[in-house]
């Protein structure tokens, strides 16, 4: 009963009338759209909701549009909207990759701090495709100077966040 109350306060509440903008598919019938659009369109869709439907959420749920309230959203998201089991952690040089990204390139300057989020999933590449390029976008919109890249495979999104230091939108 706890876990129903707690749904219910959390998500339900903010989505069950119709002026609600989530819907539920059967993930087989989002998969195959998500399939036949090319990058560049499904880059432009992208951009396109995570500017209006998941900042206007948080903005209704929790008033105000920082990284702290994206990573809620991205919670509630993984707990209740079956998008993947949500994973966040800071970098900081120690998570596989000593701060470089897959060029080898420094990834991050010392002027950021530096965040991975991992989404593991059974939807395929794709999936994990429009996962890191809707949390890229969702971040780089709403937070002014951060700076994202993605790794996509068959069953793991990565997103590597790097939130400036002297950010005001963190909390």
């Amino acid at each position: 009963m706890n876990e129903i109350l707690k749904q219910y306060l959390s998500w339900a509440q903010f989505i069950v009338n119709h002026e609600s903008p989530f819907i539920t598919f059967d993930s087989g019938t989002f998969l195959a759209l998500i399939e036949s659009i090319d990058d560049e369109k499904l880059q432009k869709i992208v951009e396109s909701i995570s500017n209006e439907s998941a900042v206007d959420f948080i903005k209704f749920r929790w008033k105000k549009v920082t990284f702290h309230n994206i990573v809620r959203y991205l919670e509630l998201l993984s707990s209740y909207a079956n998008i993947g089991n949500f994973n966040i952690g800071p970098m900081n040089g120690n998570n596989g990759q000593n701060g470089e990204n897959v060029n080898g390139s420094n990834a991050f300057d010392g002027d950021y701090e530096k965040f991975e989020i991992a989404i593991r999933h059974h939807l395929g590449k794709r999936w994990s495709t429009f996962l890191g390029m809707y949390i890229s976008c969702l971040f780089t919109t709403a937070i002014t100077g951060i700076k994202t890249n993605y790794e996509a495979s068959t069953k793991t999104c990565f997103i590597y966040v790097n939130l400036p230091f002297k950010s005001k939108e963190i909390f």
